[in-house]
């Protein structure tokens, strides 16, 4: 299969430095709770002290996700992003990540899965998982009810189907959303590189990802990986 390669253009580039520049909100933010943590310890109540670290390891994670954002964007358009095939069973990988939405979920948010047939394939488990990961959680950000997966083996794929109740997408937001730096929304928050992540490492393990369909009560993002994936 031939390597897929990405062109950086000069808005790529401009994304790419705001999005260095993105880091100093989180790493100011974490900078100003220490110092007043430092100052005030014996002034702050118990609960504003624990609000202060919640605050800051809330921005810790987000400067995680941004530095690791930062790395991938330059290992995929590099093609060094490595990518490592292992005999592996997509089911499980879907019901530990569906298990891991317990902790960030809001309260009365329902994830559920459905497995049916053989799901043990080829693949780079971590970076599948980091899929499952970022589509779970686009889900739950975007919906307000339920959100559902559906793995399903046959003799020549396995299929992940991941639906939610949200807005949905528009049709002609289709194939855009999957567009390195895509917003579909002006000033929306994120690196807008998502999505394009998720079609990078799932075309890298020989498979393909797209919008199954949208409707007003929400979106179905189609996984297809081949079960002898090469």
């Amino acid at each position: 299969m031939e390597p897929v390669l990405f062109e950086a253009t000069d808005a790529d580039s401009n994304r790419l430095a705001l999005l260095s520049h993105e880091l100093r909100t989180p790493l100011g933010v974490i900078t100003t709770v220490l110092q007043s943590l430092k100052r005030n310890t014996g002034d702050l109540s118990l609960e504003k002290q624990h609000d202060l670290i919640q605050l800051a390891t809330f921005e810790a994670d987000r400067l995680v996700r941004l530095i690791d954002d930062i790395v991938l964007i330059a290992q995929l358009d590099a093609e060094e992003i490595p990518i490592t095939l292992k005999e592996s069973d997509v089911g499980n990988l879907v019901a530990a990540a569906v298990k891991a939405t317990d902790i960030s979920k809001p309260p009365g948010r329902q994830v559920t899965y459905e497995i049916t047939g053989n799901t043990s394939a080829k693949i780079d488990a971590d970076r599948l998982r980091q899929v499952i990961d970022n589509l779970l959680e686009n889900a739950i950000k975007h919906s307000s009810g339920s959100i559902h997966i559906e793995v399903l083996g046959d003799s020549g794929s396995i299929k992940i189907q991941i639906s939610d109740t949200g807005a949905g997408i528009p049709k002609d937001q289709h194939d855009a959303v999957f567009r390195k730096f895509h917003q579909t929304e002006p000033n929306a928050s994120g690196s807008g590189i998502g999505l394009w992540l998720c079609r990078s490492i799932i075309t890298r393990m020989g498979g393909t990802i797209s919008i199954a369909n949208t409707t007003e009560t929400g979106s179905c993002f189609l996984i297809k990986l081949p079960v002898a994936a090469s």
